[in-house]
Order: structure tokens, then sequence, then C-alpha cells
């Protein structure tokens, strides 16, 4: 097997093995600023964000030691202020937040009810609003599509096609975009053609 343009990478001088050249830590070890090979001598911030079970990196952009402890623990408190408002760190995908949703609209589930005008949904109910995300609105974003990136008039400038491909319509209940909303810029979503007066009324 033939090596690229660039021959062996891990041994080309173009492409240095990474390794870290200065390192310490603030706030007793959950904070970690280091300097590696590769960027030079500006200073890059790391901490593990055991709610979401990642490591949150980020580029102080100075060389300076002091500049960079001070923009570190500026970020680590802002860090601790989004979590307490259980505010996402990392982009999520409408397969992750479709998931969640429904996880907490099962726990709004009536047992053995069926009728209406109570408090939470009943089973039915949920089974319906759990086809309808699965099967129209899941398949025509994409499941690994990042809530960031979504734009809100594609329901209208691509929907028509994917509609011809398969039959019904992509339902997003109230509550679903204002679940979403929390967790990425999914606003000013323009409904599909076709939808009409149901799309602002189905399972509200």
């Amino acid at each position: 097997m033939q090596n690229s343009q660039h021959g062996n990478l891990k041994n080309n001088p173009k492409y240095p093995k990474r390794y870290k050249t200065e390192e310490f830590t603030l706030f007793e070890g959950d904070v970690r600023l280091y300097r590696v090979n590769a960027s030079g001598d500006v200073w890059q911030f790391s901490t593990w964000i055991s709610e979401e079970k990642k490591y949150f990196r980020k580029s102080l952009r100075t060389k300076d030691r002091e500049l960079a402890q001070e923009r570190a623990r500026e970020l680590f408190y802002e860090i601790q202020g989004k979590i307490r408002i259980g505010e996402k760190l990392f982009d999520i995908t409408i397969r992750e937040v479709v998931d969640q949703f429904l996880e907490e609209q099962k726990k709004r589930v009536r047992v053995g009810d069926t009728g209406g005008g109570k408090i939470g949904i009943t089973e039915g109910r949920f089974s319906t609003i759990r086809t309808q995300l699965n099967r129209h609105l899941v398949p025509f974003l994409g499941e690994k599509t990042k809530l960031q990136d979504i734009d809100g008039n594609q329901f209208r400038n691509s929907y028509t096609q994917w509609r011809k491909r398969r039959k019904g319509c992509v339902w997003m209940t109230r509550k679903f975009a204002e679940w979403a909303s929390q967790h990425g810029p999914i606003t000013k979503i323009r409904p599909p053609d076709g939808c009409g007066k149901k799309w602002s009324r189905r399972f509200r």
C-alpha cells in the first residue's frame, strides 16, 4: 500500500508528533493549562466535564503565563455557570435531543388513563409523538446533524423533494422546539408547505 503524496505522516517533519512542553494546574487540579509543540508557546486550557463525560479544551490565545491563568479562571467560572443552569457545552445531535425529549415526555404519561383534560399525556399520545419524531423529523434532518447546523428555512427549501420519497409530514411539536432550544439555536423554524395549521396545533 503506497503512502500519500505527503508520505508517512507519522514520520513526516511537516506533521510533528504532538507533545506537551509545559504544564500546570489550577483549582486543585480541575483545570489544566499546558503548551504543546504544535501550538508554539500559546497556552491551552483543559477541564473534565463529568456531566457530559468529555474533556473541554480551548486555546487561551496568549503566550503570557499570568494572562493565561486569568483567562483560565474566567473560562472555568463561565463553564461552571453553564453547568449549573443545565446548558450543554458540546454540540448535541438531533438523535440525542429527540431521545432526551422523548424521555421527558415518557415521564408525563398517565399510565392506564385514556381520558383528556388532565395533567400529562396518555400512552397513545406519547406513542404518536414518538412515531412522528422518529419516522419523520429524525430521518429528514439526519440523526447525526448537529443542532447548531439546522437552518430554519430548510423545512421549506428541501422538504418538498424529501416528501416525494416518503409519505407524511414532519411534525415538530411546540414542546420539542422549546426543549431543543435549550440545547442549541433551533429557532425561527418555518413549517413545511402542506402542514398548514396542524404544525402549531399538533401535540401541544
